[in-house]
């Protein structure tokens, strides 16, 4: 039986409000114990040569987001957001427009009906969702957005569960709720007019306290419908030794193989992961490494299918990056060398080194390098609320005459 998610959150929603009404005092409760809360965005965002085709693309893209959050009744609540995005005298032009950014779109992107009683949380519609290899990735204008059904369990501060059923996305340069993914609509579709049929996952995450050690443990399970099946599995564990010196080493696994009719072809994949790094006060450094098994025959010779990441490097693998998705690039090799300064209560930067070995076929690798440099800055005072970030990014690739370098600087105001 098929379940229209949408239809019962909406009288879900109406039969809350109805209740609210018929109860003067609770009806009170709701509208005055409410929030408003929300932002406003800009973007200036430069391709020059952008993914070595000798196309440059400069947008100015504006909008935000402004979002009603009701009070309770009964441990019920709704919610709902508003996003814009519109890019002034420029979206016009397919050649300065950059396809990723999500232009003059106006979608209603939130709209649930949220239960919250002590440990317990079960959220229906539409919403943002923050798992490793499904999330909101809100570095554009607007962030990828899901609807279906999610439960949170978090009986105490150092264990958290999660279970969700997704029956519909949004991507960033969308303005609907479809049966699609990131590979079968956007600017990076591969397999265009597939209905796909969204995904479940669960998930568990601990914190273990030690002497002078704490271990973090995630894993989690995706069923991407008709497509693939993921397990992935993370571990970290820090070591304490002082204020100045907190050294640490994780390792990841992840295993995907292909479920039901395997809209996308054969899936049978492995990746190995590792990292080691410090926390020295201010500073941060760290290396990290991923090892993709080639299978001839599977999809992209062996590399994970992450719909709903692929394509934008938004997945929770130590490599990913700025420019490049180690879990859309294939089988290989990937390594990063990172770091990060605080200067101040106001500034911040970080910088990466990203190499990538990896194909999407048997054949050879053309190796890909990518340095990234990013700066913040949150003023203080009357522009308390204000944050100003600029990520620049300069990639090469063996055998392209031309290089790929973007600019990407965004200022936003919380309100």
């Amino acid at each position: 039986m098929t379940y229209n998610l949408s239809r019962i959150a909406g009288a879900a929603m109406t039969a809350l409000l109805a209740t609210s009404l018929a109860q003067a005092a609770s009806f009170s409760d709701l509208v005055h114990s409410g929030k408003v809360n929300g932002y406003l965005r800009a973007y200036e965002w430069s391709n020059h040569n952008r993914y070595f085709s000798g196309t440059d693309n400069n947008t100015f893209v504006v909008g935000g987001k402004l979002k009603v959050i009701s009070g309770e009744i009964d441990h019920f609540s709704v919610g709902a957001a508003f996003y814009t995005a519109h890019s002034p005298g420029v979206s016009s032009n397919p050649n300065q427009s950059e396809p990723t950014l999500g232009t003059d779109i106006d979608t209603l992107g939130e709209a649930y009906l949220n239960y919250a009683n002590g440990p317990l949380k079960v959220r229906i519609g539409r919403q943002k969702i923050d798992t490793p290899f499904a999330n909101s990735a809100d570095y554009r204008m607007i962030p990828a957005l899901y609807e279906g059904a999610t439960l949170n369990y978090h009986p105490f501060a150092s264990l958290d569960i999660t279970l969700g059923r997704i029956n519909r996305y949004k991507s960033w340069t969308s303005s609907t709720f479809d049966r699609t993914d990131n590979e079968t609509a956007g600017p990076f579709a591969k397999f265009s007019n597939i209905s796909t049929n969204g995904f479940w996952y669960a998930g568990i995450h601990h914190e273990l306290a030690l002497q002078s050690q704490s271990l973090t443990s995630q894993g989690w399970y995706y069923d991407f419908s008709n497509i693939a099946h993921l397990v992935f599995i993370d571990e970290k564990l820090a070591f304490k030794e002082s204020s100045s010196f907190s050294p640490f080493v994780g390792v990841q696994y992840a295993n995907e193989k292909g479920e039901g009719a395997q809209l996308f072809g054969p899936v049978n994949a492995r990746a190995y992961g590792a990292t080691l790094g410090a926390g020295l006060g201010q500073d941060s450094v760290s290396v990290g490494a991923i090892h993709i098994p080639a299978r001839v025959g599977a999809f992209n010779n062996g590399g994970l299918v992450s719909p709903y990441t692929d394509g934008y490097g938004s997945a929770a693998l130590y490599t990913g990056n700025m420019l490049f998705p180690t879990e859309g690039l294939g089988s290989g090799n990937a390594y990063v060398l990172s770091g990060s300064h605080v200067f101040n209560s106001q500034w911040s930067g970080w910088a990466a080194y990203n190499r990538f070995n990896q194909t999407s076929s048997n054949t050879a690798a053309s190796p890909m390098n990518e340095y990234v440099v990013s700066l913040s800055y949150l003023p203080q005072g009357y522009f308390k609320g204000v944050k100003l970030s600029d990520m620049l990014g300069y990639a090469t690739q063996a055998g392209a005459s031309h290089h790929f370098v973007q600019n990407r600087l965004m200022v936003q105001y919380d309100f």
